[in-house]
């Protein structure tokens, strides 16, 4: 995950490869590279690979919810997205911004307006929060970080759909 964040993207693709040569079955390390499929590109793939990691893990952990809707949004399944990131009750305020950009691309324009007023309104509260444009929470708001500037895009889009003016 380091290497996404560092956009060492080949070489984080060599150690999800080794990591899941050692143990095919761990469910965690499955999750992430769900994470990671879907931070460089290949939504489907990481859709897929999060539903195997749900399926070794009954328990599904709620973090393990939240990478399926990034997941799930990445391979443009809006509808899924947001039955991922409201299985957890939206344990965290990331979680209401992606809310916010699947409901808006998802046509659920209502539903994205209140999601993203949750999202600023807590973001006020925890942290020095910019300014409610999309330009600015694109500079400071990298949920995952997007080997393409398109999957960023879509993102942005899904925020200006729900009501966050450029």
């Amino acid at each position: 995950m380091l290497h996404m964040y560092r956009r060492e993207f080949d070489q984080g693709a060599l150690r999800f490869a080794e990591a899941l040569r050692l143990n095919p079955n761990d469910s965690r390390a499955l999750g992430l590279h769900g994470l990671f499929l879907a931070a460089v590109g290949r939504g489907e793939e990481a859709v897929a690979q999060l539903e195997r990691a749900e399926r070794l893990n009954p328990l599904r952990p709620g973090w393990l919810n939240r990478l399926k809707g990034i997941a799930c949004f990445s391979a443009g399944r809006y509808a899924e997205a947001i039955a991922g990131f409201k299985a957890n009750g939206v344990a965290i305020n990331q979680e209401r911004g992606w809310l916010a950009a699947s409901c808006g691309q998802a046509g659920r324009l209502d539903e994205a307006r209140t999601h993203l007023q949750s999202f600023l309104c807590v973001a006020r509260q925890e942290m020095p929060a910019p300014a409610p444009t999309v330009g600015a929470w694109r500079a400071c708001w990298r949920p995952i970080e997007y080997r393409h500037e398109r999957d960023l895009d879509r993102l942005c889009d899904g925020l200006r759909l729900a009501g966050l003016p450029d």
